[in-house]
């Protein structure tokens, strides 16, 4: 009976806990307004009932041979009491399955494992304990994620391996005229740095990723290990790359990337900012400052004692971007350590010369003698048709060779371009005397070799390799300032081919691409001198490798080295004979069509990055619109043809929109999509150009369905965050621009115009475009505002650039497009005068706070306007509108108007209780959700 009581205790203890949250579910649980209340509410119940049902299963409770203790009366109406309570509240599909480990594991929200945290902390210790667990793991893979970049490893793997029977001798040195230091000594024993040094061209990168892949390396460092672990980390420059691969940031973010993937357990400690910002934050996490990255360093080297040795490969000291000084101390800072050591490559620059002065090294153009040798003896003498010469003219052979061998002076590279001037004499059947006479003819120096490859083209080919070279030349100018993605080389093979319609690219099947790409390749080869070249390689994404991917339809043309780019990117190379275009190219237009291109195959194909090639498509039609206004050409007049295509229209959300938007005519009979697509886009002189722009512009709904094209420059609807912004200033596409402010407000657009919610949804509403309602945007219930009306200068007011900083240029432009608004008539709201006070004057930008009091000079003048006309029946309308702007945060990131001082307090004290940022209505309709 003892026992039978003790167990009823153990229920009614159980059942008083569940009650307690019973009673607040069925206070709270028809309003699910409470937030993070009625979560942590939902949290506690689910725990309980697994607590209730683990119980139940240890007893046997709902089995036949249940324990007999149970069969108590007094225990039994305990439990029929609970049941029925749990019956009222708790779905029964799901009432007999407990939340396993399996379940905590699925929720990929760290807000629901910290209510899951919060809630079982002193009531079920496994629980707990498992949720800190995945917490703590998600908090990691998180902070990886953040520190990765997709261009990461792309250097590397971009480097082709070194050539048969080369470069034996770093490992394995043997005899050498030349003085240095031995590598594999170094290895073996050595810390500090160790300087790679060599002439442009030389092959440093091919040696550093040989010595990276190398297994003798491995050997080498494990003696120096003495029996403890040890890692090899790597980071490779690349000047013409993105802003990751050039930057001391980029490559303080590979590092730790690197060594905090195989110490994970280091990274609370290593970044605890991010760790913790993480752990408060649902958000994405801020990469760590320049302060950040060195003391996760000194974190790191502190702990090197426990997590074992690293070996730093560093190559193109000399690709860094910035000043050389600051990414040489940061290494040198890294090599204090003895349990780190670094080898480092560069050009012999002034700075490496004189920072590396007295440590161990090699110049590589003095040691590579032999491995040239080798090299073209393997692709020259071994030759077939060099080989028959031999038999003919032996001599005469074999000073060809030395003699390509001795006028390289180390420099790799311009071996390999020699060598292929020579093989193509093999295939014109050059005598030896012809061969001896293009030997003579070769350039000391790499950038007259590239101009004697250039002009030893086919005069037939030269305008055509001319236009694909300064394509190429200018996507990669464009890719290096992060304003655009990766070119594919499969549009660039469209363009070059045929004339494309959608209906080709739509039967376009893998194996014609795969053929598209075969004749490009040779093209490249015939047309560029050999200067550019089709790159083909697998991808991963962070640890993910894609077993679906395609490398060959996801290649991309790169040129063949760094000095190429550096050849072209002197003003004087293009006016070269042998690189001047065809009549009427224009470099941005043909971007844009193999934007297009690229995209709607990809899409097709289900490409990753379709969206993303459509994106840079419509960013070089911005930039042709802007440079060459009459041009008809470009991507927004050669995408209507794809706007019709059924398929897009089924598979692709944007164009489902801008197939309902097409249906919209007007008397000109003209499809206003294009329009509309221009306008977001900010391609103001292909708009204005449009035969309905004057109509639509106009301050109304007009018969078609359409709102005033001011909607869509502000809240683009259409592209919906689709045309994520590129760039900065002028650069920037996918917002609201000046020059598109400018045209439409001169243009008869109403700043102040307010059209009903019902009618038109601001963008990031959950909108649905409703074509059975007369074309008319609605709006969703749940899309929470004050008001039921919006108007242009309020969308724009709470819709900033989202998630940038703001560069100065920026935000000079938005001061300008704040003065068209209010140059045009916008009624001034109050917290407009702390906006310019926060993001203008405070600013440390000069030019900055001159605009700062140009905005503040014309506010002025605009309220006294305003005051002197307060009676004027729009000020309604917009004074409704505005309500609650006050509440808008400023901030870094964008252009919202901050709340008064006294408006933050109260805010900031509503914030903490109830763990929400608050914002203003119109901020919270104008989301970028996709």
């Amino acid at each position: 009976m003892a026992e039978a009581a003790g167990l009823a205790v153990g229920v009614l203890a159980l059942i008083g806990a569940f009650k307690d949250a019973i009673d607040f579910f069925n206070n709270f649980k028809a309003s699910r307004e409470l937030g993070r209340d009625y979560e942590l509410l939902v949290t506690r119940l689910d725990i309980e009932r697994t607590i209730l049902l683990q119980w139940a299963e240890h007893v046997n409770l709902l089995r036949p041979d249940r324990d007999p203790r149970l069969n108590n009366p007094d225990t039994m109406k305990a439990i029929d009491g609970l049941i029925a309570k749990l019956n009222q509240i708790m779905p029964t599909g799901g009432s007999t399955r407990s939340l396993t480990d399996e379940d905590i594991a699925a929720l990929r929200s760290l807000r629901e494992l910290h209510n899951v945290l919060e809630v079982s902390t002193g009531r079920s210790k496994i629980m707990s304990e498992t949720t800190a667990k995945y917490i703590e793991r998600m908090c990691q893979d998180r902070i990886l994620e953040a520190l990765w970049f997709r261009t990461i490893d792309d250097r590397k793997e971009s480097i082709s391996p070194a050539h048969r029977n080369t470069l034996h001798w770093a490992l394995d040195p043997g005899k050498t005229q030349f003085q240095w230091n031995n590598l594999a000594r170094w290895l073996q024993h050595d810390s500090g740095i160790y300087w790679v040094s060599g002439k442009a061209g030389s092959g440093k990168s091919t040696l550093m990723k040989y010595l990276f892949t190398h297994p003798e390396t491995h050997s080498l460092l494990s003696q120096w290990a003495e029996g403890r672990t040890f890692s090899l980390i790597h980071f490779f420059f690349w000047n013409i790359g993105t802003q990751e691969q050039k930057s001391q940031k980029g490559l303080s973010r590979s590092l730790l990337y690197q060594i905090l993937s195989k110490h994970p357990s280091l990274i609370s400690a290593v970044l605890p900012n991010m760790w913790k910002q993480l752990r408060h934050n649902e958000r994405d996490v801020d990469l760590p400052s320049i302060a950040e990255t060195r003391a996760a360093f000194r974190v790191i080297a502190s702990s090197s004692s426990n997590i074992g040795k690293f070996c730093f490969f560093i190559d193109g000291l000399d690709e860094f971007v910035g000043n050389h000084l600051d990414g040489i101390a940061f290494l040198q800072d890294l090599a204090l350590n003895k349990h780190i050591k670094i080898i480092a490559s560069s050009r012999p620059i002034p700075d490496c010369v004189a920072s590396f002065d007295g440590l161990p090294t090699l110049q590589l153009h003095d040691l590579n003698r032999p491995d040239i040798k080798s090299y073209v003896d393997d692709v020259i003498g071994g030759h077939k048709y060099m080989q028959r010469l031999k038999r003919e003219s032996l001599k005469e052979a074999l000073q060809i060779i030395d003699d390509i061998v001795a006028m390289s002076s180390g420099v790799f590279l311009w071996v390999i371009l020699a060598c292929r001037s020579l093989i193509s004499g093999f295939s014109d059947f050059d005598r030896i005397s012809e061969l001896r006479r293009r030997v003579d003819e070769l350039p000391p120096e790499l950038e007259e070799m590239f101009q004697h490859m250039l002009i030893r083209v086919s005069s037939r080919h030269l305008k055509q390799g001319a236009r694909i070279l300064r394509i190429c030349y200018m996507a990669h100018q464009a890719r290096r300032s992060d304003k655009v993605g990766e070119m594919s080389a499969l549009g660039l093979a469209l363009l070059d081919g045929d004339i494309i319609t959608e209906t080709k690219i739509q039967k376009l099947t893998k194996k014609q691409a795969h053929q598209n790409y075969e004749d490009l390749d040779g093209r490249l080869r015939s047309r560029c001198g050999g200067l550019l070249e089709l790159e083909i390689k697998n991808r991963s994404v962070g640890h993910i490798q894609y077993k679906s991917y395609d490398a060959l339809t996801h290649g991309k043309i790169v040129f063949m080295h760094r000095t190429v780019f550096e050849f072209l990117s002197d003003a004087k190379t293009w006016e070269l004979k042998c690189l001047q275009p065809p009549a009427g190219f224009e470099v941005s237009v043909d971007l844009s069509l193999i934007g297009l291109y690229s995209a709607m195959f990809g899409f097709k194909s289900k490409n990753m990055q379709a969206s993303n090639y459509f994106r840079d498509g419509i960013w070089w039609g911005v930039q042709s619109d802007r440079n060459h206004p009459h041009g008809p050409s470009n991507i927004f007049w050669a995408i209507q043809p794809f706007i019709d295509t059924p398929w897009l229209q089924r598979n692709v959300d944007m164009f489902r929109r801008l197939a309902e938007i097409n249906e919209h005519r007007l008397s000109s009979g003209a499809s206003h999509a294009t329009l509309t697509l221009a306008v977001e886009a900010g391609a103001a002189n292909y708009a204005k150009n449009h035969p309905d722009f004057s109509s639509l512009v106009q301050p109304k709904l007009h018969q078609c369905g359409c709102p005033p094209l001011i909607y869509h420059a502000v809240a683009l609807p259409v592209t919906n965050g689709t045309l994520d912004t590129r760039g900065s200033g002028k650069d920037r596409v996918g917002c609201l621009s000046e020059s598109m402010a400018s045209l439409l407000l001169a243009s008869g657009s109403d700043p102040n115009h307010s059209i009903a919610a019902s009618s038109f949804s601001i963008q990031g509403c959950n909108k649905s475009y409703n074509p059975s309602q007369s074309g008319k945007w609605l709006i969703s219930k749940n899309c929470k505002t004050s008001s039921a009306d919006f108007n242009p200068w309020v969308a724009w007011l709470g819709s900033p650039t989202k998630g940038r900083r703001l560069e100065p240029e920026d935000r000079i432009e938005q001061g300008n497009i704040a003065m068209l608004f209010l140059n045009a008539g916008a009624i001034v709201p109050g917290p407009f005068r702390y906006w310019i006070q926060n993001d203008f004057s405070s600013s440390s930008d000069p030019s900055v706070q001159a605009k700062g009091k140009e905005l503040l000079d014309l506010w002025n003048e605009c309220e006294k306007r305003q005051k002197d006309t307060a009676t004027d029946t729009r000020g309604g309308n917009v004074n409704q509108a505005l309500s609650g702007l006050g509440q808008l945060q400023s901030t870094d990131d964008g252009v919202g108007l901050p709340a008064s001082p006294s408006e933050r307090k109260r805010s900031a004290e509503i914030d903490t209780a109830g763990g929400a940022k608050r914002i203003c209505p119109v901020e919270r309709c104008n989301p970028r959700v996709s």
